[in-house]
């Protein structure tokens, strides 16, 4: 029984860590009622692409990841800087990513300060979970914001963490050596490509958050340093567990209360064997094919519906023969 029970640690340590990794940080808009409007929940089943017929892949698990704006003290719900989406493929046994940019114009729902379904409106992505009445009606606004974005294939697990769970995410492994791939000099002057810098618990919210705002698209640059973080820090993470195997473990666990999420412990041990087991490929870290534009206020990333199509269809479809 204590083995057991002393595996389900180890294995919910893992998800979490995962979670937070992958997830990392990094107005409420009222207006006229728009017509709400319900589709078939089977609908993404089976679907029809320039004359030929798709079925989903039903061997597939997905995770959300939101790292939110705000802070325990602030009073206000925030918004989704950080946008993940994991996809577990039992058939293939690899982990691919898919990067969503705050600023992706997309349908999401929208609420009235008394709580009224103001229905579907095109809006930035990262407004979504900031409508929910609380963390968890956020974060299943944000998923299913994404779901509507990619065709309605369906999305079931979420996980989201603030800004005040950024050191602690850190402490887990300590100071992490990285050699930068590109240079960051507008966040930093130091930071220059292929110099090889130290991230640590006083520094981490700089590498990971900052932007230059007085730049076009500085989302796009926060971007590329995030998947660097994540990249390095899963290496750093197995080399933890192998050294350092108790006192690790006891880092992740104290994190899982940080995070607001529907993964369930039932969960825990599938998504556990497939995240030691799977590959993590460079090569499967994707993001959606667009473009950025300037809109009357904010940056805008304006997807190529074309291309996000098939990109759907790469992830998620295989030809219905």
């Amino acid at each position: 029984m204590k083995k057991n029970k002393k595996r389900n640690f180890i294995v919910l340590g893992i998800v979490i860590v995962l979670v937070a990794c992958i997830a990392i940080m990094l107005f409420q808009v009222k207006g006229e009622k728009k017509e709400v409007v319900e589709t078939d929940q089977n609908s993404y089943r089976y679907i029809k692409v320039d004359g030929k017929d798709y079925r989903y892949r039903t061997n597939l698990k997905t995770i959300l990841f939101l790292g939110i704006d705000t802070t325990d003290e602030t009073k206000n719900q925030g918004q989704s800087d950080a946008i993940d989406l994991a996809i577990f493929d039992r058939d293939q046994q690899k982990i691919k990513i898919v990067s969503l940019s705050r600023d992706t114009m997309c349908k999401i729902r929208l609420f009235d300060s008394e709580g009224n379904d103001l229905g579907w409106d095109k809006q930035h992505l990262g407004l979504a979970y900031s409508y929910g009445k609380n963390r968890k009606h956020g974060g299943i606004l944000a998923k299913d914001a994404v779901s509507k974005l990619l065709s309605d294939v369906p999305l079931v697990n979420y996980t989201a963490f603030d800004l005040n769970s950024l050191q602690e995410l850190q402490d887990i492994i300590g100071d992490m050596p990285m050699v930068l791939d590109d240079d960051y000099i507008d966040i930093n002057p130091l930071w220059k490509k292929g110099k090889k810098i130290v991230i640590n618990r006083d520094n981490v919210e700089e590498f990971v958050r900052s932007r230059n705002t007085s730049k076009d698209y500085s989302n796009k640059t926060r971007m590329q340093r995030q998947k660097l973080y994540i990249q390095t820090y899963i290496n750093q993470l197995k080399t933890k567990l192998t050294n350092d195997y108790s006192i690790t473990l006891q880092k992740m666990y104290d994190f899982y209360s940080k995070l607001t999420t529907n993964i369930t412990l039932k969960e825990i041990d599938s998504y556990a064997e497939m995240i030691l087991n799977y590959s993590i490929d460079n090569n499967e870290y994707y993001t959606l094919p667009g473009e950025d534009q300037k809109g009357e206020l904010h940056d805008e990333f304006i997807v190529d519906q074309k291309q996000l199509k098939q990109l759907v269809l790469q992830l998620f479809y295989e030809e219905d023969k």
